[in-house]
């Protein structure tokens, strides 16, 4: 176990180190869970992100999901995203409206000290206004968390392709997130740390985005 984590830490270090050029950006939010009923909770949260090395505005949203329990293993979510985007591409730049829905089937399995999800995300961003074919993506998402004896802080990595859908001048996966993320337990409440390496296939483009979550129950 002990030589497998070195291997994925020191294939992160190295990935760090060869793309040290690229852009930092800050992702930090707030969020709580609490339960409708047996099998459905509803997640609400304020997240805010930065680009240009932490120096700009990138988005901020509120965002609401409801999830349901379909079985032990396998769970349905529908979300809702509403807030500001800084757009500083092209044309027609500065701040506008940004709202998005998804709807995710997900699949979370432990076998001993591994655990595995499986997320497949439908997202539609800005459906009424937006004439971008753009703007829809199909993303899959899978993770693996290790368990650490003694050790409270269990990493997890993950990789997930973004597929864009209904772009007739470009097919096939668009970008790709590589992560890595821990749950840091406060009492009853957590504080996940997360680190992602974002890719675009069409450009030279590279992110580098450190994450920080508080969540809480009701």
């Amino acid at each position: 176990m002990k030589r497998i984590l070195s291997l994925l830490l020191l294939g992160s270090s190295s990935l760090l180190l060869a793309q040290s050029v690229s852009e930092t950006r800050s992702w930090i939010g707030i969020k709580t869970k609490f339960q409708i009923s047996e099998n459905l909770h509803n997640t609400i949260g304020f997240q805010h992100r930065t680009k240009s090395d932490f120096k700009e505005l990138d988005k901020y949203f509120f965002e609401n999901n409801l999830d349901y329990d379909l079985s032990k293993d396998f769970s349905l979510e529908v979300g809702l995203r509403i807030g500001k985007n800084n757009d500083t591409n092209g044309g027609q730049q500065g701040i506008e409206n940004q709202y998005r829905v998804h709807t995710d089937l997900t699949f979370d399995k432990r076998f001993g000290d591994f655990k595995f999800n499986s997320r497949i995300r439908y997202q539609v961003s800005n459906l009424f206004e937006s004439i971008d074919p753009g703007n829809k993506y199909l993303r899959f998402k899978n993770s693996i968390e290790f368990k650490i004896n003694n050790w409270e802080y269990d990493p997890e990595f993950l990789i997930e392709p973004f597929i864009t859908i209904g772009d007739p001048s470009f097919s096939g996966i668009k970008k790709w997130r590589y992560g890595v993320q821990t749950d840091l337990p406060i009492g009853a409440h957590q504080l996940k740390f997360v680190y992602f390496f974002m890719t675009a296939t069409q450009t030279i483009e590279r992110h580098h985005i450190i994450g920080l979550f508080y969540k809480f129950k009701l």
